[in-house]
């Protein structure tokens, strides 16, 4: 088996599955030259591609002298703002999201016995233009069934497979001439398993030495009237106003990233492309401060010493758009049993945050 990898970012998704299965990463492509800088500080003799759209199946079959006889796993964590629920939603119209059709072309047309996709809980609910929602999921099932792949999808919250982090994430796996894969395994928070991982567990023994960002400063003062776990509605009323205004006030949706520090004792909220961001805050749970870097990498999986290159806020979007290094292992597992013949049902569970919609293959093409 031979791994390639798309949309690479930092490589989150490739060191857990490397980490899980035995197998060889040959290509990586990824257009973001911190994320390149990155990339090739871990694997240096791997072939790396740039823009996905600049490059096809033949091209990568010639850079990596791929013969027929090659069985390879492609996985993919694809630009996912035009599948968010935040923003105009676009999907496939927008060129972020055209990126996803480029790397289900590629894949099938490498041949590639496994296919991984990674994107945003929004991918779900995403329309074609004005076709209802969760079309353009429908979209790929079909196209990937046409050419005989079994495809399973699901969406996780990280939490169960270890990770001190609440991340929703939609894992969609196809597999060639073969019956679908079941779902991911849980390895946490169920029945018989650990705990969850909290924040507190990965980060309390960080070495007091940390490179980080910092909030304006006129949002201090606001911070520190703050413990662990409370947000801006915690404030003493006479400051609330003046600290978040008059909308933020109004509004009865809560809020809860405004002025928001953390606990030790829960599983971190989803980790954001910089911790300042005035409705996303992540604050320390004790110090006025975001969290930093190397707090990042522990929420994230990833080990101390993994060097990722640029700047600090290029660091943070890195850290903030990876795939959790344990949702990569248990993708990775997951591949490795398939291949040892060890086969689970394929069958909803309730490891998810709700059930995926259900698409027959009969549905007519949009």
């Amino acid at each position: 088996m031979k791994l390639i990898s798309f949309c690479s970012g930092c490589g989150g998704l490739d060191h857990g599955i490397l980490s899980a299965y035995k197998t060889t990463l040959i290509y990586s492509c990824e257009s973001n030259k911190h994320a390149r800088a990155t990339l090739l500080a871990h694997h240096p003799t791997t072939v790396l591609g740039d823009d996905i759209m600049k490059t096809s199946a033949a091209k990568i079959t010639s850079d990596c002298q791929l013969t027929p006889n090659d069985v390879l796993l492609c996985v993919g964590g694809v630009p996912c703002p035009s599948f968010s629920t935040i923003g105009k939603r676009k999907a496939l119209d927008d060129p972020r999201g055209a990126c996803m059709t480029q790397f289900f072309h590629i894949c099938v047309n490498l041949k590639a016995k496994y296919i991984v996709l990674e994107n945003v809980r929004g991918l779900l609910t995403s329309a074609i233009r004005a076709q209802s929602k969760g079309s353009v999921l429908k979209y790929f099932i079909n196209f990937l069934e046409k050419l005989e792949y079994s495809v399973s999808y699901q969406l996780y919250d990280a939490k169960y497979f270890g990770v001190p982090q609440t991340r929703d994430r939609v894992i969609l796996v196809a597999v060639k001439n073969d019956n679908a894969l079941p779902f991911l395994s849980a390895t946490h928070g169920l029945n018989g398993l650990p705990r969850f991982q909290t924040l507190g567990d990965v980060i309390k023994t960080l070495p007091d030495t940390h490179d980080h960002t910092q909030f304006p400063q006129s949002r201090l003062k606001y911070f520190a009237m703050l413990t662990a776990g409370q947000h801006w509605r915690h404030l003493p009323k006479e400051h609330q106003l003046k600290a978040v205004g008059a909308a933020t006030l109004k509004d009865k949706g809560g809020n809860t990233g405004v002025f928001r520090r953390l606990s030790y004792d829960k599983p971190s909220p989803t980790l954001l492309c910089s911790p300042t961001s005035h409705k996303t805050a992540l604050c320390h749970p004790e110090k006025v401060r975001p969290l930093s870097i190397q707090e990042y990498k522990r929420i994230q999986c990833f080990p101390d010493d993994y060097e990722i290159n640029g700047s600090l806020l290029a660091q943070y979007r890195q850290l903030g758009n990876a795939v959790p290094i344990r949702v990569g292992m248990a993708i990775g597992k997951l591949i490795q049993e398939h291949i040892d013949g060890h086969r689970r049902n394929c069958v909803y569970t309730r490891l998810s945050i709700n059930k995926a919609p259900s698409y027959s293959t009969a549905d007519t093409l949009p």
